[in-house]
C-alpha cells in the first residue's frame, strides 16, 4: 500500500483481508474505496463488498449488494438467504 496507494487490487486484497480477519467495516471502507478508483470492477467486487456487509451485520445493505452482482453462483444465493433470514424475509 505504501509503494502504490491506488492499486485497486492491492486495495481489494486489503479489503478481504480485513473481512477475514474480523474486522468488516475496515474492510467496507477499503472496497468503496477501489470501486471509486475504478467503478467498471467486475462483479467480484459487488459479491466481496456484500460479504463484508454480511460480515457486519449490515443486512439490508448485502441484500441491496448482493442483488446486483451479475451471473450469481450458488454461493452467492447461499449468502443472499442468510441475509434475508437475518431480516426475517
Amino acid at each position: 500500500m505504501d509503494l502504490n496507494p491506488n492499486h485497486v487490487n492491492i486495495i481489494m486484497t486489503m479489503g478481504w483481508i480485513s473481512i477475514v480477519s474480523g474486522d468488516p467495516e475496515t474492510g467496507i471502507n477499503y472496497i468503496e474505496r477501489a470501486r471509486q478508483l475504478n467503478p467498471n470492477m467486475p462483479g467480484f467486487a459487488l459479491w466481496t463488498l456484500g460479504e463484508a456487509y454480511l460480515a457486519a451485520r449490515r443486512y439490508q445493505e448485502a441484500v441491496d449488494t448482493l442483488m446486483k452482482v451479475p451471473n450469481p453462483s450458488t454461493d452467492l444465493h447461499l449468502e443472499l438467504a442468510i441475509s434475508h433470514a437475518y431480516l426475517g424475509n
